[in-house]
């Protein structure tokens, strides 16, 4: 199936009209990324390249105390939507300053909505590709699109550095899932790196921390 065909499938995986055992379905062994790039886009995702991964867990905070919302855990369950329709990353080697704080406020005005206290951005990870882009075991690769995004008027993206994390396996059992999801963590704990928000030092996420970080914050 060509390239064409191939952005169309990215397309409605985006637009969540395919989940992602659907589209390893339709395109097995991580067939769409070789999809045609879009205009704007920086192209598809080079195997060395790091991408960053926003970590929002609102259950990570809610009903702790202060102490206890410093930890900020990554944890396997964090990459649970790269099982079930996606896992969004920006591509680092390409984002802009202005781009990753556009991203990060989405995520923030998604969270806040429904839990204005707790909602928000608590850290991000940072990794290579390499990392995740594996075939696990026989349960067969993860892997990473170029899947920019939020097109402007002009037909530019707003969002051009996004990328999605998927299962290329369909029909694989719940515990088969958990026991990839697990490696895929591991590697990503050794090749890459979590930093709280109030440390990243390539922008400015501070503004979207949760309302309850920033007033301990402010009242220290």
């Amino acid at each position: 199936m060509g390239a064409d065909a191939r952005r169309v499938a990215l397309d409605l995986f985006c637009e969540h009209e395919l989940d992602v055992e659907e589209l390893a379905a339709r395109h097995p062994q991580c067939g769409c990324e070789g999809a045609q790039s879009s205009a704007g886009s920086p192209g598809p995702v080079k195997h060395e390249e790091k991408v960053r991964l926003f970590l929002t867990s609102t259950s990570d905070i809610k009903g702790k105390r202060h102490a206890q919302r410093k930890e900020r855990p990554f944890k396997p369950q964090s990459l649970k939507r790269a099982f079930t329709t996606e896992l969004s990353v920006v591509r680092l080697t390409h984002s802009s300053a202005k781009e990753l704080e556009y991203s990060a406020s989405l995520l923030h005005n998604y969270q806040s909505e429904r839990e204005p206290m707790y909602g928000g951005l608590l850290s991000v990870v940072d990794f290579p590709v390499s990392a995740v882009r594996m075939n696990v075991d026989g349960l067969g690769a993860m892997c990473v699109f170029e899947t920019p995004c939020k097109v402007e008027e002009d037909g530019s993206f707003k969002r051009p550095s996004h990328a999605d994390i998927a299962n290329s396996a369909y029909g694989l059992t719940k515990e088969e899932n958990m026991a990839k999801r697990q490696i895929i963590y591991n590697q990503i704990v050794e090749h890459g790196t979590q930093c709280r928000v109030e440390d990243v030092d390539d922008c400015n996420l501070i503004p979207f921390l949760p309302k309850i970080v920033k007033d301990e914050g402010s009242a220290q």
